[in-house]
């Protein structure tokens, strides 16, 4: 008798897997269609911000994609599909860090959304990817839907926390009005994430080290932008 293994589907292969448009990869598919839509125009207006803002799109999106499939156990989870999520985010990274012609700073700077937000929206969605609990939601109507419940809750806190950390590292680059913009912002979610954070922690609710993370995360990034603009 065919066991069902760890990364498998409940009939023990991968037949069944999720059309392109299934809604629970409605946004992954957005995003690889944004990512292909900026490629074009990076390709047609000769920019290469706007080609690789397409291209880090594409990967995030299916890499994001590929995980959630692991998770669902849609496809076999072996250790080279992780190893090729690893390697998409780290080409990633490489493609923003390694420019010997423009320090990291004055690339944030000028394009934040190519070099700063679209990174960063990548390895934090990928990190929730990984920590879902998406197997909890095929089991019964009744605990899928309180394990879908959860999972936003668990999400939409840190997502919260995710934008006032980007929003605090802006705030250090940009500083000025729109830095202090930015201040603000950071501030409310931050307050917010917090509280949910606490609760959450109270509730004994699992894998909150990584909402703890961004806590600690958030508050250094505070720091440094406070010690650096108050020096400047």
């Amino acid at each position: 008798m065919l066991k069902r293994q760890k990364g498998w589907n409940m009939n023990g292969d991968t037949s069944k897997r999720p059309g392109f448009w299934d809604k629970r990869f409605f946004g992954s598919n957005i995003a690889l269609v944004i990512g292909l839509l900026g490629i074009a125009g990076g390709l047609t207006s000769l920019s290469v911000n706007v080609m690789n803002a397409g291209l880090f799109a594409i990967l995030g999106s299916v890499t994001y994609r590929s995980a959630k499939q692991r998770k669902l156990g849609l496809v076999t989870n072996t250790w080279f599909r992780k190893v090729l999520e690893s390697l998409a985010i780290l080409i990633i990274l490489l493609m923003v860090v390694l420019h010997t012609d423009t320090s990291l700073i004055d690339l944030v700077y000028f394009d934040p959304f190519t070099n700063l937000i679209i990174p960063a929206w990548v390895f934090v969605a990928y990190l929730v990817a990984i920590s879902r609990p998406f197997e909890d939601l095929e089991r019964g109507l009744k605990q899928s839907a309180k394990a879908e419940l959860r999972m936003h809750k668990e999400l939409s806190t840190r997502v919260l926390l995710s934008i006032a950390l980007v929003s605090e590292i802006l705030r250090g680059i940009i500083g000025g009005l729109i830095g202090s913009m930015f201040g603000i912002l950071t501030l409310i979610l931050f307050i917010v994430g917090l509280v949910y954070t606490v609760r959450d922690s109270l509730k004994g609710q699992s894998k909150i080290w990584i909402d703890w993370l961004l806590v600690v995360g958030i508050a250094l990034a505070m720091f440094f932008a406070t010690t650096v603009g108050g020096g400047s």
